[in-house]
This record gives C-alpha cells, sequence and structure tokens, in this order.
C-alpha cells in the first residue's frame, strides 16, 4: 500500500510526499523539496507494530538417492565338457604292386 501527492509553483519548485508499506509492517513516509537548492528528502519510519508472519524457508538441498547399480553380474552355469568325438583314421591301401622276379621282356623298336 502506497500513497502519493505532489505540487510544482510553476517556477521549478515541487514539494512532494509519498509512504508505503514496508515487508516488516512498518511505513515509510518522504518528504520532498526539490528547488534552485537540490533535491532534499526526510525520511520518517513509522513502526505499524505489525510483524510479518515468518516461515523458515525450505531446505534447497535434497540429499542424492541412495547408489543402486543399473546392472547385476551376470550368471554362469558350470562347463560342461565331453571328449571330443573324432572319426577313426582310414589308412589307404599301399600303392606299390609286389615285386616282380621275372624280368620284363624285351622289345627292340
Amino acid at each position: 500500500v502506497h500513497s502519493q501527492s505532489e505540487y510544482s509553483d510553476g517556477y521549478g519548485n515541487v514539494k512532494g510526499t509519498y509512504s508505503l508499506l514496508e515487508a516488516d509492517g512498518s511505513t515509510r513516509v518522504v518528504d520532498y523539496t526539490a528547488d534552485s537548492y537540490g533535491f532534499n528528502a526526510e525520511v520518517k519510519k513509522i513502526d505499524g507494530g505489525y510483524k510479518a508472519p515468518y516461515s523458515a524457508p525450505a531446505p534447497a538441498y535434497k540429499a542424492a538417492p541412495a547408489y543402486k547399480p543399473a546392472y547385476s553380474a551376470p550368471a554362469y552355469s558350470a562347463p560342461a565338457y565331453s571328449a571330443p568325438a573324432y572319426a577313426a583314421p582310414a589308412y589307404p591301401a599301399p600303392a606299390y604292386s609286389a615285386p616282380a622276379y621275372k624280368p620284363a621282356p624285351y622289345k627292340a623298336y
């Protein structure tokens, strides 16, 4: 809440006053004069007897939530080993023939 009034005489001289209600419940009244001597203000504070209700501000700090890992360790089953299965080896028959005891026939050309 505030009020204001001002008067000017037309020769550059101004007189005025304004008041306002402060947050603590008091009223501030300012009477001022502006003339060839400059700007002069007289400030008065009138205690209104009203105390604004005070409530403590909410805390700005909030503790971080407890850490929870985003994954769990993979679960492994016991390894299962089996003996390798090999095919039985295949041996080829001998590539040579039994020795011949007689000479080959001679042919003249």
